[in-house]
């Protein structure tokens, strides 16, 4: 590290292969439907929107624009059920987390599908119970890790963080719970 730059660690950047280098990942996550709890039906997968919207409420779908949950949701009929949401308003005020701590929870639609610890997140400071479900069923393409990033040039530093993130591994991994991030078991694999 030279000074001459603005910072020397990117955090929570994609795993994958980019314009930086990547220290190994140290969370992973997916995206997840989220509702309110104690309204008279359990929604364990996606289909079960469809099925609860046929014998018993029609259901009302909050989700961003060019969501991964979308073409199962239009698939299973629900497309005049579905409100969307701009993801990337420029906005400050027009947060991701708006979906649930708002709308879900104000009552404005009764399922919200989002990223995973954002989901998380919201839904565990909520006033109002919910529950969490994993998208695990779309299958491991889905997945997305990320990682610290360093300049290319920086492998001792890139090396440095990776020897403390394994030292540092139930530590990390405690914070990371304690988020309570959606459960990556039983994860669809994805058939190519």
């Amino acid at each position: 590290m030279t000074g001459l730059f603005m910072c020397d660690l990117a955090m929570s950047m994609p795993a994958s292969p980019g314009r930086l280098a990547k220290t190994q990942p140290y969370f992973s996550s997916i995206d997840a439907m989220v509702y309110r709890t104690g309204e008279g039906y359990d929604l364990n997968e996606m289909s079960d929107i469809a099925k609860v919207s046929k014998e018993k409420k029609k259901l009302r779908v909050g989700l961003f624009d060019r969501a991964i949950a979308t073409e199962k949701l239009l698939n299973d009929g629900l497309e005049d059920q579905i409100e969307y949401y701009q993801f990337m308003a420029g906005d400050a005020r027009v947060y991701p987390g708006r979906i649930v701590e708002d709308e879900l929870a104000g009552g404005k639609v009764d399922v919200a599908f989002l990223w995973g610890p954002i989901a998380a997140y919201y839904a565990d400071t909520s006033d109002v119970p919910m529950k969490v479900v994993p998208l695990n069923e779309l299958g491991e393409q889905y997945i997305f890790s990320f990682a610290m990033g360093v300049r290319h040039k920086d492998e001792a530093w890139k090396d440095l963080l990776n020897q403390i993130m394994t030292k540092r591994k139930d530590d990390i991994a405690a914070i990371i719970k304690s988020y309570n991030l959606p459960s990556l078991d039983n994860v669809a694999k994805t058939v190519k």
